[in-house]
């Protein structure tokens, strides 16, 4: 629980995993210090899963066409599950093997706020669902659901059942591939959900599950940008590792990609439908946001050039919306913070094509 031994305040080298058990929790000797901003910005935006009056939606939910309440409902479930298991996977699995006192704060944080996503998600369930329950058991039975969420629960497991003497070089690659499935999760699967959900809110219904949603979508994309900075971490630290599994992170991405996809056309089958939005336009913006993974990831992927949901760019970028001044102070402040190169090509990236 607490190393007496640990060496990092004298050597000011606390790599990310897999060096010496934690000691105290030093933010003093911090060698990323983009760890403790990340950390900072999250926490700036703390805010409650019930805040938000969810009235309208529960008439909403009585009232419109089922083709509609479905298409929501179908999105909810699948939003849950995944917030579930995101916050479960880095607790259980991948945690315990963190020993910089910076990236150990950030994903508690991280965790903290994967919790408040999928309270908030069984918050809407109870709130504005005709049947809670009955929802949450047409959720363990959808296959669809299960299926999109295969490479997350997969590569946790998988860590998750590591034998005590695996070497240290296997250890390695199966912990890059959890924080690469992390940073696919956020980027792409969390974002192309939020587009369907922006979507309905679009034309003028369920706005309270939709700024609900928005709340999550800017901590989401928070979590992006931390997993695009662990990667740059890693790559310096592991390079030989980095490169190795380098073919598997293009694996990754096409499968994730390819289950988005069939998720796609399993939501608008069976005459679910909202305006502006089909099953080829979903699977282009799915397109369109790996390509900014592909790059930092270092693999080759061809997609969209420009955003075929433009609609969401007033959901996502926070300076096209009233922020909170809570939120204006922490962006004036990000904004005059000096960052490296390195930083501001991963935000420059994942920033262009989400907002």
């Amino acid at each position: 629980m607490f190393n007496t031994g640990n060496t990092g305040h004298i050597s000011g080298s606390y790599p990310l995993f897999l060096g010496e058990d934690l000691g105290f929790a030093d933010s003093i000797n911090q060698p990323y210090p983009i760890l403790e901003k990340l950390y900072d910005e999250q926490m700036g935006f703390i805010w409650n899963h019930t805040e938000v009056d969810l009235t309208q939606d529960r008439q909403d939910m009585l009232s419109l066409p089922k083709e509609v309440t479905d298409l929501m409902v179908e999105t909810i479930l699948w939003q849950t599950l995944a917030d579930s298991v995101a916050s479960r996977a880095i607790g259980s699995t991948i945690l315990k093997y963190v020993s910089n006192p910076g990236l150990q704060d950030l994903y508690n944080a991280i965790i903290l706020f994967e919790t408040i996503h999928s309270k908030t998600y069984l918050h809407i369930i109870r709130q504005t669902f005709v049947d809670p329950n009955g929802a949450l058991k047409r959720g363990y039975q959808s296959l669809e659901a299960i299926k999109r969420s295969t490479l997350l629960m997969d590569t946790f497991n998988n860590l998750l059942n590591a034998k005590d003497d695996l070497p240290t070089k296997e250890l390695r690659k199966l912990i890059m591939f959890c924080v690469v499935a992390l940073f696919l999760l956020e980027n792409i699967n969390f974002m192309a959900s939020f587009a369907v959900t922006f979507a309905i809110a679009e034309t003028g219904v369920y706005q309270g599950i939709a700024s609900n949603v928005k709340l999550i979508a800017r901590d989401e994309m928070l979590h992006g940008r931390s997993g695009g900075e662990l990667l740059r971490i890693l790559a310096k630290e592991w390079p030989e590792t980095f490169e190795e599994v380098r073919p598997m992170f293009k694996s990754m991405l096409d499968s994730v990609v390819s289950d988005e996809h069939a998720w796609a056309d399993h939501l608008f089958s069976t005459g679910r439908q909202v305006i502006g939005l089909n099953a080829k336009l979903l699977k282009d913006y799915v397109d369109y946001m790996a390509i900014p993974v592909a790059s930092i990831l270092g693999v080759n992927f061809s997609g969209p050039k420009e955003n075929p949901l433009p609609y969401m760019d007033s959901w996502l970028d926070s300076s096209k919306t009233q922020a909170a001044a809570q939120e204006i102070q922490l962006t004036n402040y990000l904004l005059n913070s000096i960052k490296s190169s390195s930083e501001e090509e991963i935000d420059s990236v994942l920033r262009k094509y989400a907002c």
